[in-house]
C-alpha cells in the first residue's frame, strides 16, 4: 500500500538485514573473494584487512548506523578472537544451519528479490550476506559451547513476562489484498469489472497503481489493523472474510479491500510463552558471558594496529 506504514516497513526491513550483516560480516577479517588489501591491524598474528572495514561500513549504512572506523576495528578484533576460540574449541556452522538462517533472513527481508536488491543499495552481495550469516552461527554456537551452563530459571522467565506484559499482547490484524485507482470514476469501473466476474488478482494486476502488492494479485499479507490510515481500518475492522469494500478514500487513491483472513487480538498466557521467553532471556546471559570474555582476551591478546 502507497502510504507511510510501507515506508516504515521497509525501513524495518533494512534494518533488520543491515543488522545482521552489521553484527556478523564484523567476524570476518580476511579480504572479500580472495583480493587484495590493505592490513589494518594483526591479532594473535592474524591479519584484519581494509576489505572487512569496507564491508562493515557498507552494513552499517544498511542498518542506519554510523559507526567510527575506530569502533568497527576494535569490533573486528573481537570477532577475531571469537574466531580463533572456535577454532580451538572445534566449534564449527553446517552449511544446512547456514541454509536455514539465511531462509529466514530472506523472509524477514520481504522475500529474495527484495533481499537483493537491499543487498545490491548497499554495495554488497550474497557472498557477502552468506559469510556473514556463518559467522553470526559460529558466534551463537561458541557462546553456547562456553556458557552452556548457563539458563535462565523458571522464576526468572515468570519476573520478565510479568514485568512485559504487554509484550506477549497480540494486536488484532488482518490479512488484505488491495487494488489502488487515483479516483472513483476508476473504483467505479473495477467494481463493474469485479461484478462481471473478474477475479479479484487480475483486477489488481491490470488496474491497481500500488504496484508492490498488485504483482502479486493484490495481497499485502498480514496487517496490524492499526497500522492502518483510519479510513481503511475502520473498513477492515467490519468486513466479513472473503468480502469486498466499496471504495474507499485515504491517502494514496481510493481502495478497494478484499479481507482474506483475520487474527483477534489476543494476551498470550505465561504458559503459552514460557519457552520462548526462557531461551531468550538464556541467550541474552550467554551472550553477555561472551562479551565479558572477549572483553578480557582482548586486554591479554597480541593487537597491533597499522596506521
Amino acid at each position: 500500500m502507497p502510504h507511510s506504514s510501507t515506508i516504515t516497513a521497509r525501513r524495518q526491513r533494512l534494518a533488520a538485514v543491515g543488522v545482521c550483516l552489521l553484527l556478523a560480516t564484523l567476524c570476518g577479517c580476511g579480504g572479500r573473494h580472495g583480493e587484495q588489501s590493505t592490513v589494518v591491524a594483526r591479532v594473535n598474528g592474524h591479519a584484519i584487512l581494509r576489505s572487512a572495514l569496507d564491508v562493515a561500513r557498507a552494513s552499517a549504512r544498511l542498518s542506519g548506523r554510523v559507526p567510527s572506523d575506530a569502533q568497527l576495528l576494535r569490533l573486528l578484533i573481537d570477532r577475531e578472537l571469537v574466531r580463533e576460540e572456535a577454532l580451538r574449541l572445534g566449534v564449527t556452522v553446517s552449511p544446512a544451519a547456514v541454509d536455514a538462517r539465511l531462509a529466514a533472513v530472506t523472509k524477514e527481508a520481504g522475500g529474495a528479490a527484495a533481499l537483493a536488491a537491499d543487498l545490491k543499495s548497499a554495495g554488497l552481495d550474497e557472498a557477502a550476506l552468506r559469510d556473514a550469516v556463518q559467522q553470526v552461527l559460529l558466534s551463537e554456537s561458541l557462546q553456547d559451547r562456553k556458557f552452556g551452563a548457563i539458563r535462565a530459571s523458571r522464576a526468572q522467565s515468570l519476573a520478565y513476562f510479568r514485568r512485559h506484559r504487554a509484550l506477549f499482547r497480540r494486536a488484532p490484524s488482518v490479512e488484505l489484498a488491495d487494488i489502488v485507482v487515483r479516483n472513483q470514476a476508476s473504483a467505479a469501473i473495477v467494481l463493474r469489472r469485479l461484478k462481471q466476474g473478474q477475479p479479484f488478482a487480475a483486477a489488481a494486476q491490470q488496474f491497481s497503481r500500488d504496484r508492490e502488492s498488485a504483482v502479486s494479485g493484490g495481497v499485502m499479507g498480514w496487517v496490524l489493523v492499526a497500522s492502518l490510515p483510519r479510513p481503511l481500518a475502520a473498513v477492515a475492522a467490519k468486513l466479513a472474510a472473503g468480502a469486498m469494500s466499496a471504495p474507499v478514500n485515504a491517502p494514496g487513491g481510493v481502495y478497494i479491500l478484499k479481507l482474506l483472513g483475520r487474527r483477534e487480538g489476543r494476551q498470550f498466557s505465561f504458559a503459552h510463552v514460557a519457552s520462548e521467553i526462557s531461551h531468550e532471556l538464556t541467550s541474552r546471559r550467554r551472550s553477555a558471558s561472551l562479551a565479558a570474555w572477549v572483553r578480557q582476551s582482548r586486554a591479554q591478546a597480541d593487537v597491533e594496529i597499522i596506521k
